[in-house]
């Protein structure tokens, strides 16, 4: 998956930051799943990664 590639990098190239935030849009692929698999990623890497997830909708905002 290149996603969790990808955030394998990160975490390799943040390795020595105490936190590091990431902002997601509300994309299925972005939210854990049944599979934990965000939450199973950051236990990995320590408990570093804070999630935050845009509002549903939030594209709309933009319209205005």
């Amino acid at each position: 998956m290149i996603l969790s590639a990808f955030m394998e990098k990160l975490a390799a190239k943040y390795k020595d930051y105490k936190k590091i935030v990431i902002i997601w849009d509300n994309l299925n692929i972005h939210h854990d799943g049944s599979a934990k698999r965000w939450t199973s990623f950051n236990k990995q890497h320590g408990n570093k990664f804070e999630f935050h997830y845009t509002p549903i909708l939030s594209f709309m905002l933009l319209k205005t």
